[in-house]
């Protein structure tokens, strides 16, 4: 199950993706960062760690907060594996 995460504003990832198509058809270049992580991290953890790339890509890029859109999957631990191995094996 993917977050329902869109910079913070609850939008569904399919709705971020849709509006990501519709402001590069505007001509609106703006950073898109997409995050995969293995689910179980609190919402304030996510919100924490959007805020700080928002900010770093700011800093580094020079352009204003509201043109920052950060996206956050989350992984279910049944669908990914390292080396073979599910994620959710090494709960057990």
């Amino acid at each position: 199950m993917m977050s329902n995460f869109c910079n913070g504003r609850g939008k569904s990832l399919r709705g971020c993706k849709n509006l990501k198509n519709k402001l590069m058809k505007r001509g609106r270049s703006m950073p898109f960062i997409t995050i995969e992580m293995i689910e179980g991290r609190t919402p304030e953890q996510k919100r924490t760690l959007m805020e700080g790339i928002t900010n770093l890509v700011v800093d580094t890029l020079g352009v204003s907060e509201d043109k920052v859109f950060v996206f956050i999957e989350d992984l279910k631990k049944d669908h990914y594996a390292r080396g073979g191995k599910f994620a959710s094996d090494t709960d057990k």
